[in-house]
């Protein structure tokens, strides 16, 4: 019997297939899954914030962590930064299944601390997810070793980071390093950017 007569005798089977035509629309429906509209800043409130592009400290040991914030000072930037993204105490952490309680957010620096980011300007912090945190730090290390390696110019690790830090590498990145290392076709250099970006140096 063909499905078209075995429908027409049986009214429970067009019932059903009723319903399953329902549920596969609903599902088709459904919006894509987005990730944290965090991942990125806003870039009206975090264009990014450098002290200089001078290279003379950035390639010392120990420099980030010597200009890094801390203590009372620390937490109020952080509490401002928050306050400036809309997220109230009661939203910066998840809970897991045994009800701890975990960060869901670190304060980042945009342009960061080892290419000379503005360590306390509130334009270069904002809230960002720590799983797209880990993998904004591995970026930001492999800008810093071809800054230090002499292959990019600090201003334009800078400005790449700052523009978008997902595409920094692929926008910036020479081509024999980007294609070897990466896999990443070349891109336009960074200081094409300088035109639409709004960074600031801190005190300005």
């Amino acid at each position: 019997m063909s499905a078209p007569c075995a429908l027409a005798k049986a009214p429970w089977l067009r019932a059903f297939a009723a319903v399953a035509s329902i549920v596969v629309f609903c599902i088709a429906a459904l919006p894509a899954a987005r990730a944290d509209p965090h991942d990125e800043p806003i870039v009206a409130l975090t264009p990014g914030a450098i002290v200089s592009e001078d290279l003379t400290r950035v390639c010392r040991a120990g420099y980030a962590g010597s200009v890094r914030p801390r203590g009372h000072f620390w937490r109020r930037l952080r509490d401002e930064a928050y306050d400036r993204y809309g997220l109230q105490r009661g939203h910066r952490s998840t809970i897991d299944a045994a009800g701890q309680r975990h960060p869901a957010y670190e304060i980042d620096h945009l342009v960061p601390l080892e290419l000379r980011g503005a360590p306390s300007d509130l334009r270069n912090l904002w809230p960002q997810p720590l799983v797209a945190a880990m993998q904004k730090d591995r970026i930001e290390n492999d800008l810093h070793a071809l800054v230090c390696n002499g292959t990019m110019k600090l201003a334009d690790a800078q400005r790449a980071i700052a523009h978008d830090w997902k595409t920094a590498l692929r926008n910036s990145t020479p081509r024999a390093f980007g294609r070897r290392y990466y896999g990443y076709p070349t891109g336009t250099s960074a200081r094409g950017l300088a035109g639409s970006l709004r960074m600031h140096t801190a005190g300005s």
